[in-house]
């Protein structure tokens, strides 16, 4: 591999409900290695899981774990996982790899005032959206968004779902539901009252082609790892991030243009290349001029300079720089490496994976930090996969299930 992703694919005559999957490669360059499957095929979503995680294999801090889970400490503190998980440390203080925190860390916040009128965000925002809200004691949580497309060819039947769901402070989901956009538009609003303070997280899944107005009482919030908005020529926006590896890209020429990025310029030259930054500071703004631009990043994004946060960060290259970082949580397992070659092994839930009779499952292999090239190539030696899980009964409903869903469309 000189670039990535790379992807193969298995062509199974029936569903299974897992994979284990082993890859052998030779070891050259320390790359952060991941493998995973496709979920989603409408949004391009995979599950993946950890191979080799360069900065945790050479991680000196000491450690405890249990299982697959391990906890470094920058100093000792906890002795066991257990320990950790019964009293975790601050959000600011911790940073995870492949193992997902499920209540965000929030105290109440000072001075809070609830809003009692609805107000509409600036411009329009594309395809998926990942918010994480705020709601005040006695608040209710309230969104409105309204879907329409921008697309010229008409929309498959996959690209025209909507799916919404809401998750309350507990993580549990509270609402969910799923709409086709047949008739142009489609409005739906957001109502869930809350005793107590906490963070929401509302989880909009859309095809690129579809496009949301959305409206809030929420004063508080801010977008996960992603935020793609669409903005007239003529409007001067400004969006916060506390992302340390901006990516930015637009697939509209009429959107290219040099934009600001903590002070310093970024130019989008061409439609369809990604373009990186690293930020200068904890936060950094992102200025321009109209525009259809996605940015994403390991991170949140903010329509104000008071950018909230309350997850812990995720592992990556720019841990070194945070000083605050004194605990790292993972679900992680190290490969082994002998005569130039290692190997290591990820088990892939396989029940929601997307899955076709003449395509049957596709799988990526990615490689982080974009360290691909002909010069530092990444050689894959072997990959096994061993499926399992699916009997000849449970296949035969699969394969009628598949066929009323054909017979639906």
């Amino acid at each position: 591999m000189t670039g990535e992703p790379g992807y193969f694919y298995l062509r199974p005559t029936r569903r299974f409900n897992q994979a284990e999957i082993t890859i052998k490669w030779r070891q050259s360059d320390d790359f952060p290695l991941e493998v995973g499957v496709l979920v989603d095929r409408a949004h391009w979503q995979y599950i993946t899981k950890p191979l080799n995680n360069p900065i945790l294999n050479n991680l000196s801090w000491p450690s405890v774990a249990e299982g697959s889970y391990h906890l470094w400490q920058k100093q000792p503190v906890y002795l066991s996982w257990q320990d950790f998980i019964n009293n975790p440390p601050p959000a600011s203080q911790l940073a995870l790899y492949n193992f997902s925190w499920p209540l965000a860390m929030v105290p109440m916040l000072d001075n809070y005032q609830a809003n009692t009128n609805w107000q509409e965000l600036p411009g329009k925002w594309r395809g998926s959206q990942h918010l994480i809200v705020y709601v005040g004691e006695g608040e209710s949580l309230a969104w409105r968004l309204a879907a329409t497309s921008d697309s010229i060819k008409p929309l498959a039947a996959d690209e025209k779902v909507v799916e919404v769901n809401v998750y309350d402070p507990s993580n549990i989901r509270r609402q969910s539901s799923r709409f086709s956009l047949d008739q142009g538009r489609i409005d739906q609003e957001i109502a869930i009252s809350s005793m107590d303070a906490g963070v929401y997280r509302v989880e909009i899944k859309a095809s690129p082609k579809v496009l949301f107005t959305l409206t809030t009482k929420q004063s508080i919030f801010s977008w996960r790892d992603q935020i793609w908005p669409v903005f007239g020529p003529d409007f001067s926006w400004q969006i916060w991030t506390d992302v340390p590896d901006l990516t930015a890209q637009t697939i509209e020429p009429t959107s290219r243009q040099v934009i600001s990025v903590g002070g310093e310029p970024l130019s989008l030259d061409n439609t369809y290349e990604q373009y990186h930054i690293i930020t200068n500071g904890p936060i950094s703004q992102i200025k321009g001029r109209g525009g259809d631009i996605q940015f994403s990043g390991s991170g949140v994004f903010s329509l104000s300079s008071t950018v909230f946060n309350p997850y812990p960060r995720r592992v990556d290259s720019f841990l070194a720089k945070n000083p605050d970082i004194n605990f790292i949580a993972a679900d992680y397992q190290a490969p082994s490496c002998s005569k130039q070659i290692c190997e290591a092994s990820a088990v892939l839930p396989l029940k929601d994976a997307f899955w076709y009779p003449d395509d049957g499952y596709q799988f990526i292999i990615s490689v982080g930090d974009n360290q691909l090239s002909t010069l530092t190539p990444l050689t894959i030696e072997e990959i096994q996969v061993k499926l399992s899980g699916s009997n000849l009964w449970q296949a035969i409903r699969h394969r009628l299930q598949f066929l009323w869903s054909k017979l639906k469309s």
